[in-house]
């Protein structure tokens, strides 16, 4: 994810949807960003996914937020982002298509190790814990991750959350497009943007080459 002061044609304190008030904008990505808003009917403060402008005429692109929203309302977990909402707004074409999520109020991984290279054994092991705990929850649902990385797990005060299951899919193929969803804001580019070769790859394969296994976290 990119940090940034504006993201696209969104701008701080636009209403969305009648609801969302868009506060700032959190970071960008190929196909999305992702904003801190508040819920004016609840009184709470989130994070808001808007899928770009540019994509909003691309049917693909908004079944792809729609099946990640229904796969992340699948996932109740202590260590999995939880999805509030999900909608496209306008009348005869749409104007804006979003999530709303939980706003997590921590570091990523990435930037953590970043900063100060090695985790503490306890702290590392936990953290690794938690994300297992999390990758089992969301297996047992039948959706694979499939981008985990550092930049993908937030340490919060209350633990890891994992997060952005913008690529995922089910554990066995299947005939849906779901296999196809697309990367969200934490996802560097759109090279990534493409159907993952092996639809039941681990989620294991990846922690290592991504930095995320315990060993290279571990002082």
């Amino acid at each position: 994810m990119t940090k940034t002061t504006t993201s696209g044609h969104w701008r701080p304190g636009r209403l969305l949807d009648d609801r969302y008030r868009l506060l700032d904008p959190v970071g960008t990505g190929g196909s999305a960003s992702v904003w801190r808003a508040r819920d004016e009917r609840l009184g709470r403060i989130v994070a808001v996914k808007l899928l770009d402008p540019r994509l909003l005429t691309d049917e693909l692109a908004l079944r792809r937020l729609r099946d990640e929203a229904q796969a992340l309302a699948r996932l109740r977990h202590p260590h999995i982002a939880e999805v509030y909402d999900y909608g496209v707004t306008g009348t005869r074409r749409p104007n804006a298509a979003y999530l709303a999520m939980e706003l997590v109020d921590g570091q990523s991984l990435n930037q953590i190790l970043g900063e100060q290279i090695y985790l503490d054994w306890p702290v590392a092991v936990t953290v690794a814990a938690q994300v297992a705990a999390a990758l089992v929850a969301a297996h047992a649902r039948g959706i694979v991750h499939r981008d985990l990385a550092p930049s993908n797990v937030l340490l919060a005060a209350d633990g890891a959350k994992v997060i952005d299951f913008g690529i995922c899919a089910p554990q066995e193929p299947t005939t849906s497009t779901r296999a196809d969803i697309w990367p969200g804001p934490r996802v560097p580019g759109p090279g990534t943007a493409r159907r993952p070769a092996a639809p039941g790859t681990p989620d294991r394969r990846r922690l290592r080459p991504r930095g995320a296994a315990v060993p290279d976290a571990v002082r």
